[in-house]
C-alpha cells in the first residue's frame, strides 16, 4: 500500500474543487491506504460554520475516497488553522498536530505545514503567535460570519503585500531549524509544504541522512507525492522526482 501526500491547494473556488477531483481520479486505482493533506487546503478558513460552496463539494468530494477505502488526515497549515473537527466528521478526517510523526515502510516520517519553520520572516511569526493563540481564535469565532469574511479579505490583500516584498531566502524554511527537528524526532524523512518550492532534498542530520521532500502548491497545476515501499515520487506539473528510502543509497531526480 501507499500513502498519498498533498498541501498547499489554496482552494477559494468550484474549480479548485474541479482541480483537486481530476488529480485524485488518476490515483483511485493506485493501491493507496492513506491521505494526508498537509495544511492549506483552503485559502482560507473562517470556522466549521462557514457555508462557502467549495468547502461542501471538498468534503463530499473527500466523503467518495473515504467510501472508497481511503483513510484521510488532516494537518493545518498558515491558510486554515481554525479547521476543525466539525468539518472533519463529514468525510471522517482525523486532525493532525504539527509537529505529527507517522511510521511508513518501518521509518519515521515527519511532518509538519512549514510555516512555522520561516524563521527569517519575523513579521510573519509575530502575527502567526497571535492567531494561534486559543483566546484570540475564541473571539474572532464568535464574531458573525460577514465580520470574519472582512477580516480575511483584509489579511489576504496584506499577506500579498508582505510576500511581494519580500525575498526568497526570507520566505524558505530555515534549515538549522529543520534539522533541529528531524533530530528531536529522530525522523529518517521529514515532509512539508508551505513554501511552494517542490523538491527532494537529502540533510545531513548529525551523520545519517535524512530526506526533505517539500510539496508543491496547486496554483497552475496539481502537485502530490506517493510514498510507497520502494521510494518516493514527487509530481509538480511537469517537473517529476523520484528516490528511495534514506536507509537506500541510490536517489535520482528527472524533469519530464
Amino acid at each position: 500500500m501507499s500513502a498519498l501526500f498533498i498541501s498547499d491547494l489554496h482552494i477559494d473556488a468550484l474549480s479548485g474543487v474541479d482541480m483537486l477531483a481530476q488529480s485524485l481520479r488518476t490515483q483511485r486505482d493506485a493501491p493507496i491506504s492513506d491521505l494526508y493533506i498537509l495544511g492549506d487546503l483552503f485559502e482560507a478558513w473562517l470556522g466549521d460554520d462557514d457555508d462557502q460552496p467549495a468547502a461542501h463539494a471538498v468534503a463530499k468530494l473527500f466523503d467518495e475516497y473515504r467510501q472508497h477505502g481511503w483513510r484521510i488526515h488532516f494537518l493545518p497549515g498558515n491558510r486554515d488553522f481554525l479547521l476543525g473537527s466539525d468539518y472533519l466528521e463529514r468525510f471522517g478526517g482525523r486532525l493532525l498536530p504539527d509537529p505529527s510523526v507517522i511510521e511508513l515502510n518501518n521509518q519515521r516520517v515527519l511532518l509538519i505545514h512549514g510555516d512555522r519553520e520561516c524563521l527569517a520572516d519575523t513579521q510573519y511569526q509575530t502575527v502567526r503567535q497571535q492567531l494561534r493563540n486559543p483566546a484570540w481564535q475564541r473571539q474572532f469565532l464568535a464574531q458573525p460570519l460577514a465580520a470574519r469574511r472582512q477580516f480575511a479579505a483584509a489579511a489576504r490583500q496584506q499577506s500579498r503585500e508582505h510576500t511581494s516584498s519580500q525575498s526568497a531566502t526570507i520566505m524558505d524554511a530555515d534549515v538549522d531549524e529543520l534539522l533541529r527537528l528531524a533530530d528531536a524526532h529522530a525522523a529518517d524523512v521529514l515532509i512539508h509544504g508551505h513554501t511552494h518550492r517542490p523538491a527532494l532534498h537529502v540533510l545531513d542530520v548529525g551523520g545519517r541522512s535524512v530526506l526533505r521532500a517539500v510539496l508543491g502548491d496547486w496554483h497552475r497545476a496539481p502537485s502530490w507525492l506517493r510514498v510507497d515501499e520502494d521510494g518516493f515520487k514527487l509530481v509538480a506539473g511537469q517537473i517529476e522526482l523520484r528516490c528511495r528510502w534514506p536507509t537506500q543509497p541510490s536517489a535520482q531526480g528527472n524533469r519530464g
